[in-house]
């Protein structure tokens, strides 16, 4: 009896302590959710961008408005893949992905809006030009924005190195990744 009384005890302990560590069963739930809350946060910046850009150059903000687009294509794939795995559905992640990456550049438009509205009634900067953000705030978005990003993509390397039976096939493709990145910038410095 007293080995039984134990054994229950065990059960119980080990059920509690399952219970209390709140480690994701789904490990594409925790990646797809990681990964769309990331996106919708640097999509908020993204937007204020693009409209300020269209309100200073409509021309630059066309550009901005299409490279952004394509950009989105991508972003949408990476946020919906892992909630797929993860629901079984792809209504439910096309729903969630839809909205948390969909809200969030048409919100931060809007916080563009209402600033050069606000900015607007306090009359030109003595150009002629309505007073509008400064470098200093688009360089502390900029910054803010590559911040989540980076942050967000150190920690998915992370997840899909443990998650990959082949290592340095992540890695190769993480350096392919920078390679193309760095290329891409060479090219178009000026």
């Amino acid at each position: 009896n007293g080995s039984c009384l134990s054994d229950s005890d065990t059960s119980d302990t080990e059920q509690e302590t399952a219970h209390h560590h709140h480690v994701p069963e789904n490990a594409f739930l925790n990646i797809g959710l990681q990964t769309s809350i990331a996106i919708a946060l640097h999509k908020l910046p993204e937007g204020f961008i693009t409209y300020a850009t269209n309100h200073a150059s409509p021309t630059l903000g066309f550009s901005v408005f299409m490279a952004l687009f394509t950009h989105n294509i991508t972003e949408g794939f990476a946020m919906a893949l892992p909630l797929y795995l993860a629901l079984g559905s792809r209504m439910k992640a096309m729903c969630w992905s839809s909205v948390l990456g969909g809200v969030s550049q048409p919100l931060g438009a809007g916080v563009a809006a209402v600033w050069f509205s606000i900015a607007g009634r306090g009359g030109s900067d003595g150009d002629g030009q309505v007073a509008g953000p400064g470098f200093a705030v688009y360089g502390c978005m900029f910054a803010v924005t590559a911040g989540i990003m980076t942050s967000v993509a150190l920690q998915l390397f992370v997840e899909g190195l443990g998650m990959c039976h082949r290592k340095e096939l992540c890695i190769g493709c993480a350096f392919l990744g920078m390679t193309v990145l760095a290329m891409s910038n060479a090219l178009t410095a000026q």
